[in-house]
C-alpha cells in the first residue's frame, strides 16, 4: 500500500513538472525538489519517510496513516 501511495504522490508531481529520475533512491529524489515550495517540499518528505518506513522498515502501515498520507498527496 505504501508503494502505491508513493507512485500517486509521483504522478502528481509530474504533473507540475517535478519528475524523479528512474535511478534515483527516494532520497536521493528529495535533493531535486528545488521547483516546489518549501511547504509542498515537506509533504513530499514526509510521504517519502512514510513509505521508506513501510517498504524498507517492515512496517505495516495502519489505516489511519495511510489516510494521513493520501490527505497530504491532495494537498501537492
Amino acid at each position: 500500500m505504501a508503494a502505491v501511495l508513493y507512485k500517486q504522490m509521483l504522478r502528481r508531481l509530474e504533473k507540475r513538472g517535478v519528475t524523479k529520475n528512474g535511478r534515483w533512491t527516494p532520497r536521493e529524489f528529495l535533493k531535486h525538489l528545488a521547483p516546489l515550495a518549501p511547504e509542498k517540499r515537506r509533504l513530499v518528505e514526509a510521504v517519502t519517510a512514510f513509505y521508506e518506513k513501510c517498504r524498507f522498515g517492515n512496517f505495516p502501515p495502519h489505516p489511519e496513516d495511510r489516510k494521513k498520507m493520501q490527505a497530504l498527496i491532495h494537498q501537492l
